[in-house]
């Protein structure tokens, strides 16, 4: 397996331990067959691992683990917001968006019949006076981020960012805060909550970690290509296909059978180890 397959396989150990394919769900358009969450769920965690590793994107943290650090909190934030929900996930039926309706998708973003964040894509930031209006990105709406995930996934990333940076002056723990409730003086304990079971899982994890950041970086370019193209095509047959899926999905589960993944578990948050810094972007 290459270096990003891996990193998606160790992703995704982390949410199918959360979030078992085949789980009894009582939200009726939430339900799914264990074989149609499986397929789902490693869309999910393919998605993830294509936007935090993106290498025109900055990872959440500083340090080694910096992008792995940031799937892991991503991961916790999904897990808190909408527990990777097939409705959610997808927009379907009356429970599918919380807050009245107004938060969209896997990462709950609250913006209404509005749309996301305008955004200078060429900068990797909140537009500026004086930026190319091509630069600009204006945003998307709530359908657009449950008709594409990595939509949803990107945009989510963008407002995790600005809040780490925007809440410094908080404690590491309650930099999330702007995230939960919208400002950076509420929301402390959800941010932190949040922060934990992150560390919890990327502690619980990190010695089954194969791969590193810059072989994953390295591979990603073709990979993100080959995902862009026809899921089908001439040269890629059915079977292929499926022993892919099934080689990747092998590789998950034995993560998930090395270290129980208990989310009640495992160390808190050291805020003054390196590689908790946020990083400086």
């Amino acid at each position: 397996m290459s270096a990003i397959e891996l990193a998606v396989a160790w992703t995704l150990s982390i949410i199918v331990a959360i979030a078992p394919p085949g789980r009894k769900s009582y939200y009726p358009d939430a339900e799914e067959t264990q074989q149609e969450a499986e397929v789902r769920l490693e869309s999910v965690a393919k998605d993830v691992v294509e936007i935090v590793y993106d290498p025109d994107t900055a990872p959440l943290f500083e340090g080694p683990y910096g992008r792995a650090r940031s799937v892991t909190l991503m991961l916790a934030i999904m897990t808190n917001e909408s527990g990777f929900r097939k409705d959610v996930d997808f927009g379907l039926g009356k429970y599918a968006r919380g807050d009245g309706g107004r938060s969209w998708c896997l990462m709950q973003l609250n913006i209404g019949k509005g749309s996301t964040l305008k955004w200078n894509y060429v900068q990797d930031r909140k537009p500026r006076w004086g930026d190319d209006p091509l630069e600009i990105f204006t945003g998307y709406f709530g359908e657009d981020l449950v008709t594409d995930r990595r939509r949803c996934i990107s945009e989510g990333y963008k407002y995790m960012r600005l809040s780490l940076r925007g809440c410094k002056s908080n404690p590491l723990e309650h930099r999330l805060a702007a995230y939960v409730s919208g400002k950076c003086t509420d929301g402390f304990e959800g941010s932190a909550d949040r922060f934990k079971t992150a560390a919890r899982w990327f502690q619980a994890r990190r010695g089954l970690m194969v791969f590193n950041e810059a072989e994953v970086l390295q591979d990603w370019p073709a990979w993100q290509r080959s995902r862009n193209a026809l899921v089908v095509s001439t040269r890629t047959s059915t079977n292929e296909l499926r022993d892919a899926h099934a080689k990747l999905r092998k590789e998950a589960q034995r993560l998930l059978s090395l270290r129980t993944l208990d989310p009640k578990r495992g160390p808190e948050v050291v805020a003054s180890r390196e590689t908790d810094s946020p990083a400086q972007n």
